[in-house]
């Protein structure tokens, strides 16, 4: 086999540079996953079937297809290659064509955190406002006389609470965190039911923005036969709202499951949370990859669960100490050949 390889090498090696990439085509029999262990030579494209950039040649020698190499930019002339039937074209490290195949990855599952990874966090002290503004408003449709004044402390002790339980990884619900609300502020049952509405749906009036270019990373992924998922750790804007929003944005049907913190119970980095979605997924933590931008969470909570990691810090780069991610990235466009190198 060495000494095929060599003489193949040699002859390429003697083809005249016409910007015409001539290959040599190699069927790798018996590797797990497809994987590119060890080769046969097949034969030398005629130069008939030479595959000339940009161009869309067949290149299966005797009928037989290929075994995908997992490489997803094989380029000539800085042009990405096809095979006739458009499938893209790779080359292994000693050079060899092979077809790409996405489905031969490991991988089958890829979950997302929703803030700052799906979405963008609204603009700092947007959702204070406005939940203090829905509770005004509740409270003077009621005719209360609680002062603009009562009603803010009272609505920034309770979102401060939360964070500092978020912090400790002590779970509190959105549910609970209006009760301490209507409780501080002493209404009465009728009373508490709407403020406490007013409260809990003021995060539908934010406006959010999602990360530049997840659709298109979600619909490349989602094409490559990848289970997606979202694991977040919700707050006070639990996963109804988030799930409406996604809706709206055309995105939400890229996902299958989810584990939002407000419906399961628990923060990352707890395993429950990550199981929730990859539950719904049918997917093992061996087999699925979390991408997320904080490491306290997102990263240790997906590392100690047995999921690969990866770091987005394209909306913010989490200052806090952690465990870093397998792959760190700046542009959602990078998270397709990342996945691809788990293994």
């Amino acid at each position: 086999m060495q000494v095929l390889s060599t003489v193949a090498l040699a002859v390429l090696a003697a083809r005249p540079a016409t910007g015409t990439a001539h290959a040599f085509l190699e069927l790798f029999a018996g590797a797990p996953d497809a994987a590119l262990t060890g080769g046969l030579l097949l034969g030398v494209l005629d130069p008939a079937d030479e595959l000339v950039a940009g161009e869309r040649r067949d290149v299966e020698p005797g009928g037989e297809r290929l075994v995908a190499a997992g490489e997803p930019l094989a380029q000539v002339g800085g042009q990405l290659v096809h095979d006739a039937a458009g499938q893209l074209l790779g080359f292994d490290r000693l050079g060899h064509l092979t077809r790409v195949s996405w489905p031969t990855m490991p991988i089958r599952a890829v979950t997302f955190d929703f803030w700052n990874t799906i979405a963008a966090e609204p603009a700092q002290g947007a959702m204070r406002e406005a939940r203090h503004a829905a509770v005004l408003a509740a409270c003077e449709s009621l005719g209360l006389e609680h002062t603009a004044e009562r009603i803010g402390i009272t609505v920034e002790e309770v979102i401060r609470g939360r964070e500092a339980s978020w912090a400790e990884g002590i779970h509190l619900s959105p549910a609970e965190g209006a009760e301490r609300l209507v409780d501080a502020l002493e209404l009465d049952a009728e009373a508490r039911a709407t403020v406490a509405e007013a409260f809990l749906g003021a995060g539908r009036g934010v406006e959010l923005t999602p990360a530049p270019e997840i659709g298109a990373t979600l619909e490349r992924l989602a094409g490559a036969g990848l289970a997606l998922g979202i694991v977040c750790d919700a707050g006070f804007t639990g996963g109804a709202i988030l799930r409406a929003f996604l809706a709206d944005q055309g995105l939400l049907a890229y996902f299958s499951g989810w584990g939002f913190s407000d419906e399961v119970g628990t923060y990352k980095p707890a395993p429950e949370i990550f199981a929730a979605a990859l539950g719904m997924l049918g997917a093992e933590p061996a087999t699925a990859v979390h991408v997320g931008d904080l490491r306290r969470t997102d990263i240790a909570g997906a590392r100690g669960f047995g999921m690969g990691s990866v770091r987005y810090r394209g909306l913010a780069d989490d200052p806090e100490p952690g465990p870093e991610a397998d792959f760190v990235i700046d542009d959602h466009r990078e998270l397709p050949a990342v996945v691809s190198r788990f293994r």
